[in-house]
């Protein structure tokens, strides 16, 4: 019973606006620290049971180019994957997206 309402409080957590404004600044403190991009978002949001639901996201690589730009960008995470630590997207919607695939230097051009 003890487990079942620890578990019940932690999913409870989960989709406050707090948690989830904490998770984004973490992510995104961590992503601009560690990779040679910088990230920006302006909404991160996680609605039940797992679908992630970002706003405003910009990546942009040290010469300032923009690798991803999406008004919106909606996505199906699967739980049991997340256990092994793996991120499994079955479904993703990108909105008002622009992209770029490659360089001056690349094959893909």
């Amino acid at each position: 019973m003890g487990l079942l309402l620890l578990f019940l409080g932690m999913l409870q957590v989960l989709y406050t606006e707090w948690f989830q404004d904490e998770v984004r600044v973490a992510f995104v403190e961590k992503v601009n620290a560690k990779q040679n991009v910088k990230v920006t978002l302006d909404k991160f949001e996680i609605d039940f049971p797992l679908n992630l639901n970002v706003e405003a996201l910009s990546i942009v690589d040290r010469q300032c180019d923009t690798l991803i730009a999406t008004e919106s960008l909606r996505a199906g995470i699967n739980l049991l994957p997340l256990f092994r630590g793996v991120i499994a997207v079955d479904k993703a919607q990108l909105n008002e997206a622009r992209f770029r695939l490659g360089n001056a230097d690349s094959a893909m051009m």
